[in-house]
C-alpha cells in the first residue's frame, strides 16, 4: 500500500505558471515520440499490475483517476518566499548526487514507487545525523515509478526523469517508520537550472515550486531561510 499518511502530511502544492511568470526551461519541454503502442489503465488497490497487463502490451501507464488538489496563490510568492515555505515544512534540504535509481512494486504490487540511493552533496537545512555526515541515503518517491514487466515497460503516475549521476535539489521528510520522501517532485540541476523530474506527467500550466530558476539564486535563499530557522530553534 501507499504510504498515504505521508502523502497527507507533506507540502504538495502547484504554482500556475501563467499567475507567477516562472518560466519552465525549454529543455524539459521537450518530449521524444513514442514509436511504441502505449495503453493506459487506472490503478487498482490490491490487483497486481502484472495480472492486468495483455499479450501485445508494449507501454503500459498506470494512472489514478483523481490528482491531488492543486492550490493557487492570491499573490504570487517571491523567490525567497517560496524557499521559506518549503524548507520550514522540511526535516531537511540538500542537494544530491544519483547513485542508484530504480522503480519498486508496493506490496500488492498494485503500484509502483521509485527507490533512489543518493548522497548529499551539499546539505542544505537538517535535522537529522544521517543526511549531516554526508553518506549515501534511500530516499522513496510514493507518487510512481517506472519498471520492465513481463518485458513490458509500466509507467505508474509521476515518475522520475532522473538517473544515476544526476545531481538535484530534494526536500525531505521522515515518514513514521524512520524513512526518508521527498515532499515535492526532486529539482534536476541542469544548465544552472532547476527543473522539474515529473514534468512529462503534468499539465502545460503546473509549475513545481522553485522551477525554472536559477540554481545558485535559490540556493542563496534557502541558505536565508535555513539560517533563520536554526537561529529560532525551530
Amino acid at each position: 500500500m501507499r504510504n498515504e499518511q505521508l502523502r497527507a502530511a507533506s507540502v504538495r502544492f502547484l504554482l500556475i505558471a501563467t499567475v507567477t511568470g516562472i518560466g519552465v526551461p525549454a529543455r524539459s519541454q521537450v518530449q521524444t515520440q513514442e514509436t511504441q503502442r502505449i495503453r493506459t489503465i487506472f490503478f487498482q488497490p490490491g490487483v497486481p499490475i502484472a495480472e492486468r497487463l495483455l499479450p501485445d502490451d508494449e507501454i503500459v501507464l498506470v494512472k489514478q483517476r483523481q490528482k491531488d488538489h492543486v492550490a493557487q496563490w492570491a499573490t504570487p510568492p517571491t523567490q525567497a518566499q517560496l524557499a521559506n515555505i518549503l524548507l520550514r515544512s522540511a526535516e531537511a534540504a540538500a542537494i544530491f548526487s544519483v547513485s542508484d535509481i530504480s522503480g519498486q512494486f508496493t506490496e500488492d504490487e498494485s503500484w509502483i514507487r521509485t527507490s533512489i540511493v543518493a548522497v548529499p552533496t551539499e546539505v542544505l537545512f537538517a535535522q537529522a545525523f544521517d543526511i549531516a555526515r554526508h553518506g549515501p541515503i534511500r530516499i522513496t518517491w510514493d507518487e510512481g515509478g517506472e519498471r520492465n514487466v513481463d518485458h513490458r515497460l509500466v509507467r505508474a503516475g509521476a515518475s522520475l526523469k532522473l538517473q544515476k549521476g544526476d545531481s538535484c535539489l530534494i526536500f525531505l521528510r521522515k515518514d513514521e517508520a524512520g524513512a526518508w520522501h521527498p515532499m515535492n517532485p526532486p529539482l534536476a540541476i541542469e544548465r544552472g537550472l532547476l527543473v522539474d523530474t515529473t514534468r512529462a506527467s503534468k499539465t502545460p500550466g503546473e509549475v513545481e515550486p522553485l522551477e525554472g530558476l536559477k540554481v545558485e539564486s535559490v540556493l542563496k535563499d534557502i541558505r536565508r531561510a535555513a539560517a533563520a530557522r536554526l537561529k529560532e530553534g525551530k
